[in-house]
């Protein structure tokens, strides 16, 4: 059985597209996936855990990536499989050193310098780590149709990224494993009161603090907020919300995939929001919207027209630049948007990305 080495700088437990893909590729491949921090609860797959360490995240990056060199000093594979741009100097390590026979990349973001948008150094070096590897990579897979048509122009590829898409559906939950948690969660679930949840990054562009804005202003019923997740921008949402003193408004950490479905099939109303500012995020490829719907969960998202054609299409939330409106016209609503969603997730399934992946992969083996 031939064999693919995979690396994400990232915590495999909450990665639902690096799961998708390893759960794919092992049926057929001897699999052994690199990731961050803690260990995946999965027999199938072998896992090695990176530790980042450092006082800053350029310095626990680069530890990190010295740990991956030594891990891998006396190993070889058929394929290696490097996601995301962070994931770049681990593949061009492996394919300059020759550890690697054939290499395989998957672009979960658009990362590209753009006019009038802020790009660091770091952002830099990551840029032309990140070309290298698209220039000498055996397969390139991206999320969204848009963003290889920008890919392939970008960087003059002689053919189209392969396409697959961020089909994530949540698998059912009965319990959790932190019995603490389910408890908590059980206790805040027990009244009856609308909740509004985000699941994701803890970012500023998530547009996050206006719909805690549109929720302290609706008066209608009662109604509040929960916020799974860590990120840069969630000391200043918490500071935020102590200075409004607002009771309505929870946080959470990120919870495992497996589990998250425990969390989201108790709530009302899922929220996302994607702002026009970077192609990326304009061309964006949404795993929350497959989510939220996996759940019956009706959406509330800003006028992103990627998202909005997404929503638009089986009528499965409500899609506004004013939020406060976005909750008047879905709530009324809720049990007619929940029965949508059905309809939705058979026209959007993960078996045909699984296939393109699965065939995509198969071109390397001669």
């Amino acid at each position: 059985m031939k064999t693919i080495h995979m690396f994400v700088y990232n915590n495999i437990n909450t990665d639902a597209r690096v799961q998708r893909c390893v759960n794919t590729l092992s049926t057929e491949y001897s699999c052994l996936l690199y990731s961050l921090d803690q260990e995946w609860d999965n027999s199938n797959i072998a896992n090695e855990t990176l530790i980042p360490k450092g006082r800053n995240n350029f310095v626990q990056y680069l530890n990190v990536l010295h740990q991956f060199m030594k891990l891998t000093a006396k190993k070889k594979c058929d394929i290696f499989y490097a996601h995301d741009f962070s994931s770049a100097p681990e593949a061009i390590y492996m394919k300059l050193s020759r550890k690697c026979g054939k290499l395989v990349y998957d672009a979960h973001e658009l990362f590209y310098p753009e006019e009038n948008v802020h790009f660091s150094l770091r952002d830099y070096l990551f840029y032309f780590c990140e070309k290298w590897v698209i220039k000498h990579a055996d397969v390139i897979i991206c999320a969204q149709s848009d963003r290889a048509r920008i890919m392939k122009e970008h960087y003059k590829l002689p053919q189209l990224p392969v396409v697959v898409r961020n089909i994530s559906i949540l698998p059912p939950c009965s319990h959790m494993q932190d019995k603490k948690l389910e408890k908590e969660l059980l206790e805040y679930f027990d009244n009856n009161c609308i909740t509004v949840v985000y699941a994701g990054a803890i970012e500023k562009e998530r547009n996050i603090e206006a719909m805690i804005g549109a929720v302290k202003e609706y008066k209608e019923l009662p109604i509040r907020i929960l916020l799974i997740g860590n990120g840069s921008y969630l000391g200043r949402l918490k500071e935020l919300v102590d200075s409004e003193s607002m009771e309505n408004v929870k946080f959470m950490p990120g919870i495992p995939y497996d589990q998250l479905s425990f969390v989201l099939s108790r709530c009302d109303i899922g929220y996302l929001s994607y702002t026009e500012e970077r192609a990326n995020t304009r061309y964006c490829s949404p795993n929350k919207i497959y989510e939220y719907a996996s759940v019956n969960l009706p959406i509330i998202s800003t006028g992103n027209e990627t998202v909005k054609a997404l929503i638009q299409s089986f009528d499965i939330g409500v899609y506004s630049d004013n939020l406060s409106k976005a909750l008047d016209l879905l709530i009324p609503r809720l049990e007619e948007v929940r029965s949508h969603c059905d309809d939705f997730l058979k026209s959007n399934s993960w078996d045909s990305e699984k296939i393109k992946l699965t065939e995509a992969v198969k071109t390397l083996r001669d």
